[in-house]
């Protein structure tokens, strides 16, 4: 069988791998991956805020995961690293909710809601991938002018690792708002 390569290949791939390690509570996996997704923010906001400025990147310069040599490379893997994140970690996370003692009901409407923002967001991933495999020129570009499709992905990414902060578990104030 050949390796998954589309963002949406490699989500269910990860799905697949976690059910060989199901969790039984969430809120620990959750804090990992806010955490891992915050460090990718960060390195793209350098990344970006750099080449907004003209800087240049020393050869054997340490970016954090990746050397300033291999950022363009890292940079165009990150939709892959997200789509597998929402696969393995992600998603079951937020379905063993109920293992951190929220009530079934809540992880329930969490895990729709979240499912389908990881849908929309698989999608961009899986947009961004094929953009950035024609090079990464584009991105370095919209991040001279200030913007980044990578940022946008990483920020619906932590939107989604933080859905349960605004969920609460009386029903009653879900709907009063």
């Amino acid at each position: 069988m050949p390796s998954p390569t589309t963002c949406h290949q490699l989500f269910d791939t990860a799905r697949e791998k976690r059910k060989a390690h199901p969790l039984h509570s969430g809120g620990y996996k959750l804090k990992e991956a806010g955490d891992r997704i915050s460090k990718l923010h960060e390195l793209v906001t350098t990344i970006a805020e750099r080449v907004r400025a003209g800087g240049k990147f020393e050869q054997d310069e340490n970016l954090g995961p990746c050397m300033a040599t291999e950022r363009g490379a890292y940079l165009k893997g990150i939709p892959a690293q997200l789509a597998e994140l929402l696969g393995y970690t992600i998603l079951p996370a937020i379905a063993a909710l109920e293992g951190d003692g929220m009530p079934k009901a809540e992880v329930e409407r969490l895990l729709s809601r979240a499912e389908t923002d990881a849908q929309r967001l698989l999608d961009d991933c899986e947009a961004l991938r094929q953009r950035l495999k024609g090079g990464i020129s584009r991105e370095y570009d919209a991040m001279r002018r200030g913007e980044s499709a990578l940022l946008r992905l990483l920020d619906a990414a932590i939107s989604i690792v933080r859905l349960r902060e605004h969920f609460s578990s009386d029903p009653a104030k879900d709907t009063a708002s």
